[in-house]
């Protein structure tokens, strides 16, 4: 009698003490680029499009369309101008445990014979096949946008042994899945064209923010029941890289787009 007491008292300081908060099934990282003041922090500048702002106003877009779906936590490097570096920004990815690192980005070059989306992922064997299904269902989402494809990108870095980019190199030390999404160039007629179908920058935003709010969920298969959405179970494209890092670009026209 003695014991089963023992049990029920259990039982009943286990049913006042408060649940434990359980950690959402997926947690995503945006990281809108640049950010801050100085000339280095501003990105591409051609008016009225700015690097800088227009990435924070597709992630505050694609932060509010992803939070429509379940079991998701998102989360942003910078919410307001802030400055702030590429090692704080994957260290802050790192340290809330995200399941990926979204790095939004916007093109530009002095001289054109080129326009469209590419998307960079790590030269790294393992991040790669890890990313190229996240790099390639964004690559895909901006081409029914308009965006020509120039394809799922790398870039090495000088040692030939890493990342050119900071945030895909420190992202690879720390085993963490990552992209870099060059939406369009803010100096090529092509893509300004597109630009300017949208009353104001934060209006050109929102189709690029929706685009990559489906490749998300696409990629790490969520559900939105507020949405009535389910790629829980979408076919995502897999590759394998037989060699430990990854020197060539992997193109929409070699994989037969």
């Amino acid at each position: 009698m003695r014991k089963l007491y023992s049990i029920f008292l259990l039982a009943f300081f286990l049913m006042l003490m408060p649940a434990l908060p359980s950690k959402a099934a997926t947690t995503i990282v945006l990281d809108p680029g640049h950010g801050g003041d100085f000339d280095e922090d501003l990105g591409a500048v051609y008016p009225p499009y700015s690097e800088r702002d227009m990435t924070l106003f597709t992630a505050q877009l694609l932060k509010a369309e992803l939070e429509m779906y379940d079991d998701v936590r998102v989360l942003m490097t910078r919410t307001d101008n802030s400055s702030v570096t590429l090692q704080q920004r994957v260290d802050y990815a790192h340290s809330v445990g995200a399941d990926f690192l979204y790095s939004i980005h916007y093109n530009a070059t002095g001289t054109h014979d080129i326009h469209g989306a590419e998307v960079y992922i790590s030269v790294q064997k393992d991040m790669y096949e890890r990313s190229f299904a996240m790099a390639w269902n964004t690559l895909q989402e901006l081409t029914a946008l308009g965006m020509h494809p120039k394809g799922v990108r790398v870039r090495m870095g000088r040692s030939g042994a890493s990342d050119y980019y900071g945030i895909l190199r420190i992202a690879s030390g720390y085993q963490m899945p990552a992209a870099i999404v060059e939406h369009c160039y803010l100096d090529e007629p092509t893509d300004r064209t597109f630009l300017a179908q949208g009353q104001s920058p934060v209006t050109a935003c929102a189709a690029f923010a929706h685009a990559d709010a489906v490749a998300i969920a696409k990629s790490l298969h969520l559900k939105s029941t507020a949405l009535g959405t389910d790629y829980s179970t979408y076919p995502n494209m897999q590759i394998v890289v037989p060699v430990p890092l990854v020197t060539i670009d992997i193109t929409p026209q070699m994989l037969g787009y």
